[in-house]
């Protein structure tokens, strides 16, 4: 893996449940849940995008341009960013 994989970008959020604050920590890229950023998340991303039965992912993290939805631009980002690509970040707003 290249020199990233210890600066997942990562974001501690208040949010609100059920008139309860509670804080969460949103590790951008990691589609599937499993605290790390992989290839894994990519492929996720796009079986989700695709539409396929019983995919589900997380939709904030996987927002990894922060533009508020998921597309193939945010696979494509994460695609290049787990290949290293020295421009490119993940869940930072530029």
């Amino acid at each position: 893996m290249n020199g990233q994989s210890e600066q997942i970008s990562s974001k501690t959020a208040k949010i609100t449940i059920l008139d309860k604050e509670i804080e969460a920590t949103v590790i951008y890229g990691d589609a599937n849940g499993d605290g790390k950023v992989s290839a894994k998340d990519v492929t996720a991303m796009r079986r989700y995008l695709a539409m396929w039965t019983g995919i589900t992912i997380d939709t904030k993290a996987s927002d990894v341009d922060l533009d508020g939805k998921v597309t193939g631009d945010d696979a494509a980002i994460l695609t290049r960013y787990l290949a290293g690509w020295a421009d490119v970040t993940i869940g930072v707003n530029e």
